[in-house]
Formats: C-alpha cells, structure tokens, sequence
C-alpha cells in the first residue's frame, strides 16, 4: 500500500511541474525591421517575441515556427526556455542558428502578411498569427501581454 501512495505522489510532483507549451503564445512580430531591433550581427531583421503567461518556465525543445501551414517543422526550436511571464525573441532572419545566445529561423517574414505558426512536438498548432502586411518598423502584438487583442503597434 505505501508503494501506491509513493507513485501516487510522485506522479502527483510530476503532473504540477509539468507545465505544457501550450501556455506560450506568439505574442508580437516585425516583418519589416529597419532601426528597432538588431540581432546580435548589428543587422535589423525581422523577429518574433513568444510570450508565457504562465508561473512556470517552459522548454520549447522540439517545437517549431513556420510561415508556411503546409510545412509545420520549417524551424526547429533547440532545448530553450520561456521564462515565467516572460518573453522570447526569435530572429526570423533566414540566419538558421542559435548561436551566441540568440534564435535565428530559417525564414524571414513576408511584410505583404503571412500567419505565423507556433508548433508542438505531435506538430499541433499551439497559436498562430493572423497574416497582415505591416509597413517598416511597425508591429503587430497582443494587447495586453498574451490577450486575444491584435493591434499595430
């Protein structure tokens, strides 16, 4: 009988840190970037902040970004975390690495619009943006943080 309440409770402490990728949300984008932003080159590309709302850090490892819905693993994230209410930027700068601390896809965003899409391992949809053509230096983010709202900023 203690044997059942041990795996009961470690199955419990699994289940409660256990938080799914789920909660994190494509929260903003730049598809035209021209002086807001540079990436780690000096050069301005275009970027995508990821937003989790939620209390716990979640590791997107083996989720994907694409602008493509017929091509949902286009970009592959590596072991990477979304911090507790916090954001993440990912360049989408055709660069392809995660190499000196930052995230760069292998595609760029189309300014005329195109949907962003945010992937899970089983490559289901977990958010995704609507496609609008945005002009240089302007984005288009949530309000607030994570909501259902989409606005130009």
């Amino acid at each position: 009988m203690k044997f059942n309440h041990l795996l009961l409770l470690i199955t419990l402490l699994f289940c409660v840190n256990f938080v799914p990728a789920q909660s994190v949300v494509i929260n903003e984008f730049m598809a035209d970037n021209e002086s807001t932003l540079r990436d780690r080159d000096g050069e301005y590309v275009d970027w995508i902040e990821l937003y989790n709302p939620s209390g716990q850090d979640v590791n997107l490892m083996n989720y994907s970004l694409s602008d493509d819905e017929n091509e949902p693993r286009k970009w592959v994230f590596p072991s990477v975390s979304v911090p507790a209410q916090g954001f993440l930027i990912v360049y989408a700068s055709k660069k392809n690495s995660n190499e000196g601390g930052e995230l760069h896809t292998n595609f760029k965003i189309d300014s005329d619009g195109e949907s962003l899409y945010l992937r899970d391992t089983e490559g289901r949809i977990v958010d995704q943006s609507p496609a609008v053509g945005l002009p240089e230096d302007q984005s288009y983010g949530r309000v607030p943080d994570g909501g259902e709202y989409w606005v130009k900023m």
